[in-house]
């Protein structure tokens, strides 16, 4: 069976080649691997068009600028696997991991598997990075379960956080992602492609002591780029739709443990927004505060609880918060 590694390229010469050292060396052969660049102003192009010429199961593809959800829409466009992995052109993957998955997708039958990533601060090891650890692999592999049932996938993906909202650690079946897609134009991407995922799943196995994708910390880096307006308004957008869903499956329990979050998440963004005096954003999240306090019946830690109570008797209990974080250098 063909495994498609679809690898999203923008100005990241320093790190792609990293990237493709460790796909090439994976022990598992049957690959195509799809580099997609994203109209890079620097050398990724031709780094990537450098190692097509070496190893026959590379295809590059080169786009205009059109950010992560374009370029990985392209990649799929470009897929003939039987199966998909996306993976970020300035990470890497361990070797033995495809296999590992081919393994467990194909005798366990599901939809996809969930592995985990590790944080790592460079590309320092990275040979060792790359060499196969069978019996480490095993152990990992003890740990994994199967979930059938669609309640239980959106629960582990609250409890697993940002790994499960990821779409780079997921082993896919290629005929379920191509209906899917990625929503253009939009941060949290990822986020989004995952809720209409578990949407359209019947079963993931799930291997969340299994660590082979190799997320690289770095400055410049999307998840490190600075607050604007559009975060707010993107994830106000995939919170609503994800509760959207749910409620047309009827899960009542988990629409308002989104709403619980979706307002915390308001919290959170309001302080930043505050503080770049983004009066537009503040107000914007205000409402929709207001709008989850008047329709669903949320969960609350302690600090989000005063400062629900206090907003549902009219106190503007946000700007109150954030007040006196201000006042206390916080």
């Amino acid at each position: 069976m063909k495994v498609s590694v679809i690898v999203p390229v923008y100005n990241i010469e320093e790190y792609v080649s990293y990237c493709i050292e460790s796909l090439v060396g994976q022990n598992y052969q049957n690959l195509e691997i799809i580099l997609v660049d994203d109209g890079s102003k620097d050398l990724s192009f031709k780094i990537c068009d450098e190692w097509s010429k070496r190893d026959s199961r590379i295809k590059v593809i080169r786009k205009p600028n059109g950010g992560l959800s374009s370029a990985r829409n392209v990649g799929l466009d470009f897929a003939t696997g039987e199966y998909v992995l996306f993976i970020d052109g300035d990470d890497y993957l361990a070797n033995g991991a495809i296999s590992a998955m081919m393994s467990i997708i194909e005798t366990k039958e599901v939809d996809f598997v969930q592995f985990g990533y590790e944080e790592v601060s460079g590309y320092v090891g990275l040979s060792d990075a790359l060499k196969i650890n069978p019996e480490k692999i095993r152990d990992s592999l003890k740990t994994m379960f199967i979930v059938q049932d669609k309640n239980e996938m959106f629960k582990m993906l609250y409890l697993l956080g940002g790994v499960a909202a990821s779409a780079c650690t997921k082993f896919m079946r290629l005929e379920i992602v191509k209906k899917l897609r990625f929503k253009e134009g939009i941060l949290h991407e990822d986020e989004q492609f995952t809720s209409r995922l578990l949407y359209q799943a019947n079963s993931v196995c799930y291997v969340n002591e299994f660590l082979p994708y190799k997320y690289v910390m770095r400055e410049g880096s999307i998840i490190h780029a600075a607050f604007n307006a559009k975060k707010v308004y993107d994830l106000s957008v995939m919170y609503e739709e994800r509760i959207e869903m749910l409620n047309k499956i009827n899960y009542k329990d988990l629409v308002n443990t989104t709403a619980s979050r979706y307002f915390g998440m308001l919290i959170l963004l309001y302080g930043q927004a505050n503080k770049m005096n983004d009066k537009e954003a503040c107000a914007f999240m205000k409402r929709k505060a207001r709008y989850l306090l008047n329709n669903f019946d949320m969960q609350f830690s302690t600090t989000n609880g005063i400062i629900a109570r206090l907003y549902r008797l009219g106190i503007p209990s946000i700007d109150i918060y954030y007040g006196l974080r201000k006042f206390l250098g916080k």
